[in-house]
Protein backbone atom coordinates (compact mmCIF):
# COMPACT_ATOMS: atom_id res chain seq x y z
CA UNK A 1 0.00 0.00 0.00
CA UNK A 2 2.53 2.47 0.99
CA UNK A 3 4.40 2.01 -2.42
CA UNK A 4 1.37 2.14 -4.16
CA UNK A 5 0.91 5.75 -2.37
CA UNK A 6 4.30 6.75 -3.24
CA UNK A 7 3.96 5.87 -6.73
CA UNK A 8 0.45 7.66 -7.24
CA UNK A 9 1.96 11.04 -5.25
CA UNK A 10 4.52 10.98 -7.75
CA UNK A 11 2.41 10.79 -10.79
CA UNK A 12 -0.25 13.16 -9.12
CA UNK A 13 2.35 16.28 -9.17
CA UNK A 14 0.61 18.87 -11.95
CA UNK A 15 1.79 19.72 -15.01
CA UNK A 16 2.21 23.47 -16.06
CA UNK A 17 -0.98 25.18 -18.33
CA UNK A 18 -4.50 24.43 -15.75
CA UNK A 19 -7.69 24.58 -16.93
CA UNK A 20 -10.23 25.51 -14.69
CA UNK A 21 -10.90 23.71 -12.00
CA UNK A 22 -15.05 22.57 -13.11
CA UNK A 23 -13.55 21.84 -16.41
CA UNK A 24 -11.35 19.83 -15.06
CA UNK A 25 -13.26 17.68 -13.20
CA UNK A 26 -16.00 17.58 -15.94
CA UNK A 27 -13.06 16.20 -18.49
CA UNK A 28 -12.03 13.39 -15.84
CA UNK A 29 -15.74 12.50 -15.22
CA UNK A 30 -16.05 12.09 -18.86
CA UNK A 31 -13.12 9.86 -19.56
CA UNK A 32 -13.80 7.48 -16.74
CA UNK A 33 -17.04 6.90 -17.94
CA UNK A 34 -15.22 6.28 -21.47
CA UNK A 35 -12.31 3.85 -20.11
CA UNK A 36 -15.34 2.14 -17.86
CA UNK A 37 -16.96 0.95 -21.08
CA UNK A 38 -13.43 -0.24 -22.75
CA UNK A 39 -11.45 -1.75 -20.16
CA UNK A 40 -12.42 -5.02 -18.08
CA UNK A 41 -13.04 -4.03 -14.44
CA UNK A 42 -12.96 -0.34 -14.80
CA UNK A 43 -16.43 -0.07 -13.79
CA UNK A 44 -15.35 -1.51 -9.71
CA UNK A 45 -15.25 1.92 -7.58
CA UNK A 46 -12.11 1.86 -5.85
CA UNK A 47 -9.95 1.45 -9.24
CA UNK A 48 -12.29 4.58 -10.73
CA UNK A 49 -11.71 6.36 -7.37
CA UNK A 50 -8.15 5.71 -7.62
CA UNK A 51 -7.96 6.69 -10.73
CA UNK A 52 -10.23 9.81 -10.78
CA UNK A 53 -7.79 11.65 -7.60
CA UNK A 54 -4.51 10.59 -9.66
CA UNK A 55 -6.53 12.72 -12.92
CA UNK A 56 -7.93 15.69 -10.84
CA UNK A 57 -4.73 15.80 -8.74
CA UNK A 58 -2.43 15.77 -11.55
CA UNK A 59 -4.51 19.19 -13.21
CA UNK A 60 -4.62 20.57 -9.41
CA UNK A 61 -8.03 20.51 -8.39
CA UNK A 62 -8.10 19.35 -4.99
CA UNK A 63 -10.16 16.23 -4.31
CA UNK A 64 -10.69 13.76 -1.53
CA UNK A 65 -10.39 9.71 -1.85
CA UNK A 66 -12.84 8.70 0.27
CA UNK A 67 -13.39 4.72 1.19
CA UNK A 68 -16.27 3.66 3.35
CA UNK A 69 -18.12 0.70 4.71
CA UNK A 70 -21.38 -0.32 5.56
CA UNK A 71 -23.08 -3.79 6.77
CA UNK A 72 -25.07 -5.10 4.17
CA UNK A 73 -28.90 -6.64 4.45
CA UNK A 74 -27.40 -10.20 5.56
CA UNK A 75 -24.56 -8.71 8.06
CA UNK A 76 -22.14 -8.77 5.26
CA UNK A 77 -19.33 -6.00 5.17
CA UNK A 78 -19.92 -3.78 2.19
CA UNK A 79 -16.91 -0.87 1.13
CA UNK A 80 -17.41 1.60 -1.58
CA UNK A 81 -14.47 4.09 -2.51
CA UNK A 82 -15.74 7.92 -4.17
CA UNK A 83 -14.05 11.30 -5.06
CA UNK A 84 -15.62 14.67 -3.45
CA UNK A 85 -14.28 17.73 -4.84
CA UNK A 86 -16.26 21.52 -3.53
CA UNK A 87 -18.31 19.09 -1.07
CA UNK A 88 -19.89 17.33 -3.93
CA UNK A 89 -19.28 13.75 -4.92
CA UNK A 90 -18.00 14.24 -8.29
CA UNK A 91 -17.16 10.18 -9.14
CA UNK A 92 -18.70 7.25 -7.35
CA UNK A 93 -21.79 8.80 -6.20
CA UNK A 94 -24.64 6.52 -5.21
CA UNK A 95 -28.59 6.81 -4.05
CA UNK A 96 -27.36 5.36 -1.06
CA UNK A 97 -24.31 6.87 0.05
CA UNK A 98 -25.01 8.15 3.14
CA UNK A 99 -25.42 4.30 5.27
CA UNK A 100 -21.62 4.34 4.52
CA UNK A 101 -19.43 4.96 7.25
CA UNK A 102 -16.19 6.91 5.69
CA UNK A 103 -12.91 5.98 7.24
CA UNK A 104 -10.30 8.55 7.56
CA UNK A 105 -9.47 10.45 4.17
CA UNK A 106 -5.94 9.38 2.58
CA UNK A 107 -3.48 12.62 1.36
CA UNK A 108 -0.40 12.04 -0.95
CA UNK A 109 2.67 10.86 1.36
CA UNK A 110 3.97 14.06 3.29
CA UNK A 111 1.03 15.22 3.99
CA UNK A 112 -1.47 14.70 6.90
CA UNK A 113 -4.85 12.58 7.43
CA UNK A 114 -8.05 14.85 7.09
CA UNK A 115 -10.64 14.61 8.64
Amino acid sequence: FQTVRRLLSRLSRAPAGQMPEENAVRRVVWALDVASHILPGSTSCLPRALAGHLLLARRGVAATLQIGVARGAAGQLEAHAWIEHAGQVVIGALDDLARYQALPALEPEGSTLIR
